[in-house]
């Protein structure tokens, strides 16, 4: 299975579509008591929070790199992140497999 959508820090798959990550940002954001006007927005405050876009063909998020927020903290997968990805890795196609591999051997360094 390609599973699309947002991991949460506990590693709960907001499930989307293939294209519609924006859309589902919006929802979860609203969910959480926030509101933004696009998904842009959205999906920028989820990531700063620590939570990973997962793509049909990749993933991608804030992973090594500071929150765009005031408090510029690093992000970083949480342990529960890394086991769901572990998890799933042998089912992804091998460009989705190598942006995990990418991430957990060059931006998850604490």
């Amino acid at each position: 299975m390609n599973h699309c959508g947002f991991l949460s820090p506990e590693a709960v798959l907001y499930a989307c579509t293939a294209y519609d990550h924006l859309n589902t940002a919006m929802e979860i954001c609203e969910k959480l008591g926030r509101k933004f006007y696009n998904g842009v927005e959205a999906e920028d405050y989820l990531m700063d929070a620590g939570w990973v876009v997962v793509r049909a063909r990749d993933i991608y998020g804030r992973i090594g790199y500071p929150q765009l927020s005031d408090e510029h903290k690093l992000v970083y997968l949480t342990d529960e992140q890394v086991s769901w990805l572990a998890e799933h890795y042998a089912e992804w196609p091998q460009d989705k497999q190598q942006s995990v591999d990418y991430i957990l051997d060059h931006l998850n360094r604490r």
